[in-house]
């Protein structure tokens, strides 16, 4: 801004075309009426007034001040965004202009249907997934789905402010073909060609959240990220408000480079350190109390929080007298001490209260686990069902989170720990993924046929082709038969020699050999195939593999044995044979009496050698082994399991005794292996019933521990209530009826909800208590704010603009920075935060006015940050309301990996899934076009058709099945009919075969139509001929129950082959349609006159010639709504403007009416005739005379006190008139009088400098030498003695008592406790999951006797770290993984003794700052025995890293602040300085300030 003689120079407004294509300076402008406000988070206005002409000439530009025009002042560019409103005296038209600043332009940019962090198709993350092909899909991004960010200038398309300017259309886009042949969308190298531009983001940490909460760990603005799903909106408004909401920022906007720039709110604007005050600037200040006072609230949250019961002793309300009750106005001193005991009493439960809470819900969860637990869904999944494409994709899935299972649970050498991952929660799910779920992927995967799997089957082929083996599981012996007396019992492994085998097989026998095999397995004649099993035995240490053709007479001479060695540990023996046929068995078998073994994962593959991989194949029925597996069930399922082997034993009971020829007539072989399965069912029905038994336990003792927690928390709900306050306390007396009363009138009940503070349904039972205990304390903040008085200011200045003697205070007078501002006469200043300002910018007249945020004090803190954001927080008359896209805990949710482990981890979250089955209809009735769910639970299913690709029942009802195939153990029938019957054995209630039965009740082996009779004796052959006479049935010969014929109906219903109108009869007469048509409409032209009303006889004309009565109406426009004689009512009026042109007005209106009305100001001529002219003030004195060129200034006397103009003489003079009217002080001719001067006016800076000399002087001066300095012997010390002699005395004696003191002091530190941190301080991360070194120690030198009793991390107390003997701290790397930086304190047992180090975690190639200080000789220091002086140093070095990369700053600037001094010295510059050490200071601060 430019000065001239102390005032600033007017600026002009400048005028351009859309484009900043500047034309000129816009004439005609009255710049009185120019008027400029900015407004915090919002555009800045721009108003003012131009003329058509001025002088008679017009003005420069005029034309162009319209719609979209570009305006250019006071740094700022600014778009006429309406048409200007135009406006005309009868002389001269005008235009009045208002404008917003550039970024305006931004709402013209639609954002439709923005979806980002939804995980679906069209949002963005997903697309950017989408872009790449597997192969080159970023590495860093392979293990979970990228994440969009605030700011990422390395991947714009992964960064959420390039993507806007994408979305909206300002980055073009341009399709491009990719070496692969893939359209991709490519607007990434076109980001310079956008008009706006990123510029400025706020790179600083933020420690506290938008409602001022200390956040556990900093954020960084370019690093956040949230969810946005917006379906309709523009650019400007996506930015100011849901995208400034969301991340709790402020966005500014350069107009001049076209910049956007942001901002974290808590940072943004600085205190100026201005004061403006009565005694300046300040003319006025208006305070405004923003609410009425409430003083208790029911407290409520946003999903899932409904109150806060569980934290509140079972209340919802909570309330704060604390502000009335400081007024003796309102409440007694007595009660008011009462009351504030009672809430101290209350408040220290509370802790107790919810700690008991969390107990107990927590304890609930883990028995609703108990009780309801089920494998996770992918256990129960159909794998077999689904596509190649879905495989394909599950199998990416599941394989992407074990190796995120396993780079989480690590060794020190960086190995996998599987141990680690056993102890911890991770395991069951980890488990059932790679023995349930993967197995059954890969199996149907690399024995499709399918061609679209063959890349995948390719990368698969290490898995083998596949197990054609049945029943690899074991969960029973089905498909397997002992070779002899053998017998086999089926277990639960503890410990798999591979993944995917959970069950083995135990074979024994009493006999001198035993074993097992399966038989009729489909094999192709003459190929290799490969047999293979894991072994072990305790007295046997060889097996035999065997194979043959079908061997259905048990000829084991046939069987080719191969021998091989076993252990009593788990050892995988294998064989390779040549297929003899297309049906082969298999053997397992061990010779030796008394002999067993344990078989498991038996395979059958084609191939050389046994697969070797992870995953073990299994067949067909492997995903059903997931169903004996107990662990993985609670009480509910456990007792359901058990009554289906109870009942599948009753089926087989007729079996359960061992193989007796007297009681059966079966072989013994198929006897035994019903025997075989029957115990099956039993071992499992016992293992069942032991695993109910020990989860039934497990659950009544979570259930017992519950019952206790809640009668302890009950009992401490029931003593903090007001009525039990004397019972659990001495010092008062009860509340009594008229106290309560008292207080009841200083309740003033609202609501309060925080809609941000939510429960998913993966929150835990305690995290939902923890959130709703934040719940609390944000109320209790809130109700505190709403019950003390909250104001709002408003300040009127002098326009500083526009004198130079204030040009320092314009550039802090901004929007958002602080200032301080004086509220009342007693000399109190608030700091406050300007968020408008009001002024004109071009000519700097007028008031300047100031606007501050609504600055809210809270019991805990105080800030604006709801004001600047514009947030829906409120203290209205009926609720406090808190919304979402406030808060960081609020919003959306962006899924990531870790969101999706913590779901999948989730105990409370599987129960309820595998309950409710992903989701609950309920209701009486329910209509579905379409219902599609991949589970339905229900009790009941009524349909008239189900059909489905698989299906289980326990128990099947129907009343006929139809099935191509129907397997089963066992089938009980009373009759059934067989085209074809195959069976080895089947037999009849009386224990006859079938054989039998044939035998006795056929005789023939053929069976004709003539012996099938019914119950009179007549063949099927006599039905057919009694029945039908004819070989040919023709129409005539159908006839109904009333033997009318079917060509009789024909002919009696329609009796032509055309059917006109006029055989189209109605129902009730014989009319045809052409009756009716003829009846209506008697004529085949209808005119207006015919057509009648319904309920009278007027025709069309008639209701014309009744509502209009006139034929003709001619106007250009009407717009009539009543016409009345004497008056008009009218809709719209168009409003006249009257003028002495076109009025006549009566002269007496002008003498009563406007010129009793005209004032001074009002007259616009230029000239006045008159011999001298005298203003008479109010009480009727002379104040001004005008005569001729003289001009008279007169005092309340009557005296003349100023004259200017001309003389007598006709000389042009100036004089001031002492109070007679007649002294002359100064004037134009002699200048001052010495009358003019009274004492003391002359004060020292009204002297020129060196302009009095000695002599002027009227007493002695002291000279000085040449140097300007006065000799110390010629002052005396005021007894006639020379001072400088008492001062050196003096002296002496100070400096050698403040060296006994030093002395004292230093001896004196070396006895005083202390306590340093000391060890290294940074992590480096390698950005792809390896942090080192693996460990950091911190070690506690202790001195003089302290001793160490805590250690704490950001204020928490952490004993996992901690030595035995509380000397070091010990922080793994696996803490920091998700941390940037932690704070550890130490603390002794005198809590007065402690040290702080933070540790930080950098990050290689991150472009995060991280600054660290170290000294050589570290933090505490002791005087050392060989230095003398009580002064010496330590070297000080700043280390700046950039991720992990140490890095050099432009500028390091030191401070240093002693003791607990707040005030901040500069102590030097440079990476390195050295820091004077004084033992006499017992604590110096040290900060050092970078620029990079």
């Amino acid at each position: 801004m430019n000065y001239t003689n102390k005032y600033a120079v007017q600026q002009f407004i400048y005028i351009a075309q859309p484009g900043k294509r500047l034309l000129g300076v816009v004439g005609g402008v009255d710049y009185s009426t120019a008027q400029i406000n900015k407004k915090g988070n919002n555009t800045v206005s721009l108003s003012f007034v131009a003329y058509e002409s001025f002088n008679g000439e017009k003005s420069a530009w005029y034309d162009y001040l319209d719609e979209l025009m570009e305006i250019f002042v006071d740094g700022i560019w600014f778009i006429i965004k309406n048409p200007p409103e135009v406006n005309h005296d009868g002389k001269i038209e005008s235009k009045t202009i208002e404008a917003e600043s550039y970024e305006i332009g931004l709402q013209n940019y639609d954002i439709q249907r923005f979806k980002i962090g939804q995980g679906t198709e069209s949002s963005y993350e997903m697309m950017f997934q989408s872009k790449y092909p597997k192969e080159k899909y970023p590495d860093k991004y392979k293990n979970g789905i990228p994440t969009v960010k605030f700011y990422n200038p390395d991947e714009p398309e992964l960064s959420l402010l390039h993507i806007l300017l994408h979305h909206a259309g300002l980055i073009p886009s341009k399709k491009v073909i990719d070496s692969d042949g893939n359209e991709i969308d490519n607007w990434v190298d076109n980001i310079a060609d956008s008009p706006w531009q990123i510029g400025e983001i706020d790179t600083m940490p933020r420690h506290i959240d938008s409602s001022g909460q200390e956040l556990e760990n900093p954020t960084y603005l370019p690093e956040d990220s949230y969810a946005f799903d917006i379906d309709n909106s523009d650019l400007y408004s996506v930015l100011t408000q849901d995208v400034s909401n969301a991340f709790s920022c402020i966005f500014t906007f350069d107009t001049i480079n076209c910049k956007i720039n942001a901002t974290y709110v808590d940072h943004i604007g600085k205190d100026t350190n201005v004061y403006i005050g009565w005694r300046n600037i300040q003319n006025s200040l208006k305070a405004t109390r923003k609410d009425e006072l409430f003083t208790t609230v029911t407290v409520s949250g946003g999903e899932g929080i409904d109150n806060i019961v569980s934290v509140n002793f079972g209340d919802t309300d909570i309330e704060d007298y604390s502000y009335l009750l400081e007024d003796e106005r309102y409440i007694p001193t007595s009660l008011k001490e009462k009351y504030k005991a009672w809430v101290k009493y209350r408040e220290s439960k509370r802790l107790d209260y919810i700690n008991l809470q969390k107990k107990y819900v927590d304890v609930q969860e883990k028995a609703t686990e108990v009780k309801s637990r089920v494998p996770i869904d992918g256990s129960t999944e159909d794998w077999s069902s689904k596509s190649i494409k879905d495989l394909m994709q599950a199998y990416d899935d599941y394989t992407a989170l074990i190796r995120a299972y396993e780079s989480e649970y690590i060794k020190e050498d960086g190995s996998f720990d599987l141990d680690a991952l056993k102890k911890s929660a991770d395991w069951d799910r980890y488990e059932q993924i790679v023995n349930y779920i993967l197995p059954t992927i890969i199996n149907k995967l690399v024995s499709t046929t399918d061609s679209e799997a063959n890349n995948i089957k390719e990368s698969l082929k290490d898995y083998g082709s596949g197990n054609i083996l049945k029943n690899a599981t074991f969960i029973t012996s089905s498909n397997w038969y002992g070779i002899g007396s053998s017998l086999s019992e089926c277990n639960v492994l503890d410990t798999s020699p591979i993944y995917g085998a959970t069950r083995y097989m135990t074979i024994h026998s009493n006999s001198d050999s035993c074993g097992i095999k399966q038989k009729e397995i489909s094999t192709s004649k003459g190929s290799t195939y490969t047999l293979s099993a894991f072994i072990r035995s305790a007295n046997a240490n060889k097996i035999k593999l065997g194979y043959c053709s079908s061997n259905d007479n048990n000829d084991y001479s046939k069987v080719t044995y191969i021998e091989r060695d076993i252990t009593s540990t788990w050892t995988r023996v294998q064989i390779t044979f040549t297929a003899p046929s297309d049906i082969s068995e298999i053997y397992f078998l061990c010779e030796g009496t008394n002999i067993a073994f344990d078989i498991t994962a038996p395979m059958l593959e084609l191939g050389e050698s046994a697969s070797t991989f992870q995953y073990f194949q299994m067949d067909e029925e492997y995903q059903k082994s997931y169903l004996t597996d107990w662990k993985l069930y609670g009480v509910d399922e456990l007792t359901s399991c058990q009554k289906k082997y109870s009942d599948q034993m009753g089926v087989l009971e007729k079996y359960s005794q061992e193989y007796d020829s007297s009681i059966t007539d079966s072989t013994e072989e198929v006897y035994n292996s019903y025997h075989q399965l029957y115990l099956d069912y039993k071992k499992l029905y016992d293992d069942c019933t032991s695993a109910l038994a020990e989860r039934q336990k497990e659950y009544d003792n979570l259930i017992s521990e519950r019952n206790n927690y809640k009668s302890e928390y009950d009992t401490i709900a029931k003593n903090v209530k007001r009525e039990n306050f004397e019972n659990v306390q001495t010092e008062y007396p009860a509340f009594t009826k008229y106290e309560e009363f008292l207080l009841k009138k200083l309740y003033k009940h609202t609501d309060y909800q925080n809609e941000n503070i939510i429960s998913t349904s993966i929150t835990s039972s305690v995290e939902k208590i923890e959130k709703e205990y934040k719940l609390y304390l944000d109320a209790v903040d809130r109700l505190y704010a709403a019950s003390h008085p909250q104001y709002t200011w408003e300040d009127t200045l002098d326009n500083i603009y526009g004198l130079e003697e204030f040009q320092c205070l314009i550039e802090p007078l901004d929007i958002y920075n602080f200032i301080h501002a004086e509220i009342n006469n007693n000399g109190t200043f608030e700091k406050l935060r300007v968020t408008g300002i009001t002024y004109n910018p071009c000519i700097y007249q007028g008031d300047f006015t100031l606007t501050f945020s609504s600055v809210t004090r809270y019991k805990t803190k105080k800030n604006d940050f709801n004001d600047l954001l514009s947030s829906a927080l409120s203290a209205q008359k009926n609720a406090l309301t808190l919304s979402a896209g406030n808060s960081k805990d609020v919003t959306s949710y962006t899924i990531t990996p870790e969101f999706i482990k913590s779901l999948l981890g989730s105990s409370s979250f599987n129960a309820y899934m595998s309950k409710n089955n992903a989701g609950t209809v309920s209701g009486i009735t329910g209509n579905f076009t379409n219902l599609y769910s991949k589970y339905i639970d229900a009790k009941q299913i009524t349909a008239q058709l189900v059909k489905a690709d698989s299906a289980e029942f326990k128990k099947l009802v129907s009343e006929s099945i139809q099935t191509d195939i129907l397997t089963t153990k066992i089938l009980n029938a009373d009759k059934g009919f067989f085209n074809s019957l195959t069976t080895e054995l089947l037999t009849g209630g009386t224990s006859d075969t079938f054989i039998d039965f044939v035998h006795n009740e056929m005789k023939t082996g053929t069976i004709t139509a003539d012996q099938i009779r019914s119950e009179d004796g007549k063949t099927f052959v006599d039905l057919v001929n009694g029945q039908i006479q004819a070989a040919k049935i023709t129409t005539d010969q159908i006839s109904g129950g009333d033997g009318i014929t079917f060509i009789d109906f024909l002919k009696n219903q329609i009796s032509t082959s055309d059917i006109t109108a006029n055989q189209i009869k109605g129902w009730g007469d014989s009319q045809t349609l052409i009756d009716f048509v003829n009846n209506k409409i008697t004529t085949s032209d209808i005119s207006a006159n015919k057509i009648t009303g319904l309920n009278d006889s007027k025709t069309f004309i008639d209701f014309v010639n009744n509502q209009i009565n006139t034929s003709v109406i001619n106007s250009d426009l009407e717009n009539v709504k009543n016409i009345l004689a004497g008056n008009a009512g009218v809709g719209n009026l168009q409003s006249i403007h009257l003028t002495s042109a076109n009025a006549i007005i009566d002269e007496a209106v002008i003498k009563q009416i406007i010129a009793a009305k005209i004032s001074v100001a009002d007259l616009m001529t230029h000239e006045a005739t008159s011999e001298m002219i005298t203003l008479i003030s109010q009480d009727g004195k002379p104040s001004i005379a005008f005569k001729n060129s003289t001009q008279q200034f007169y005092d309340n006397n009557g005296n003349v006190r100023v004259q200017i103009g001309q003389d007598a003489t006709g000389a042009f003079t100036f004089s001031l008139f002492d109070e007679t009217g007649k002294g002359v002080l100064i004037d134009s001719k002699d200048g001052v009088h010495s009358g003019a001067i009274a004492n003391g006016l002359i004060v020292n800076d009204m002297i020129k400098d060196a302009t009095v000399s000695k002599s002027k002087l009227n007493f002695p001066i002291v000279e000085t030498d040449e140097n300007g300095k006065v000799s110390i012997t010629e002052i005396l010390d005021g007894n006639g003695n020379a001072f400088g002699v008492s001062y050196k005395n003096f002296q002496d004696s100070v400096t050698n008592g403040f060296s006994s003191v030093n002395n004292s002091i230093a001896s004196l530190s070396g006895l005083v406790a202390s306590v340093e941190l000391i060890g290294e301080q940074v992590f480096v991360d390698d950005g792809k999951g390896s942090i080192s070194p693996n460990t950091i120690t911190i070690k506690a030198n202790v001195k003089n006797g302290a001793s160490v009793n805590k250690w704490y991390i950001n204020n928490m107390e952490n004993t996992s770290y901690v030595s035995k003997d509380k000397l070091s701290f010990t922080i793994p790397s696996s803490y920091m993984k998700d941390k940037k930086s932690i704070t550890i304190k130490v603390e002794c047992t005198d809590t007065t003794k402690y040290d702080i180090m933070s540790i930080y975690r950098v990050v290689d190639g991150s472009d995060a700052y991280t600054v660290t200080i170290q000294s050589s000789k570290g933090t505490t220091f002791k005087k050392p025995s060989n230095v003398d002086s009580m002064n010496y140093e330590t070297e000080c070095t700043c280390i700046v890293y950039k991720g992990s990369n140490i890095v050099s700053a432009k500028s390091y600037t030191w401070k240093y602040a002693n003791n607990n001094d707040e005030t901040w010295t500069v102590l030097g510059t440079g990476q390195k300085i050295t820091v004077p050490i004084n033992i006499s200071i017992l604590k110096k601060r040290l900060k050092c300030a970078v620029e990079i």
